[in-house]
């Protein structure tokens, strides 16, 4: 990979639509931090960002870019819940037993 492509196209990269997933569930978990539906409004955000990056790169690959948003969210959810669970079993951060 020559970098981060910039093109709405980019974002129909496995790899990019975790980091934009991993990055929208940041921001959502900074601004909304109690809120118990923060993973589905990152899952419904980033199907929506994938389509709307299709149909700006000009495909019409409406169920892979779907499928795309889908797999970005759920690499980025499990991934923040399965280093949070390992630092928690560490002995560090929130969920470190006291």
């Amino acid at each position: 990979m020559d970098g981060i492509p910039l093109d709405p196209g980019g974002l129909l990269n496995p790899l990019m639509a975790a980091a934009m997933a991993g990055l929208l569930a940041q921001w959502l978990k900074a601004y909304l931090p109690d809120w118990r539906f923060t993973n589905l409004l990152v899952l419904a955000l980033a199907v929506a960002v994938e389509v709307c990056a299709a149909w700006l790169a000009g495909t019409h690959a409406w169920w892979s870019a779907a499928w795309l948003g889908f797999l970005g969210a759920s690499i980025a959810t499990f991934g923040y819940e399965a280093v949070f669970n390992l630092f928690g079993l560490a002995g560090a951060g929130p969920r470190a037993k006291a």
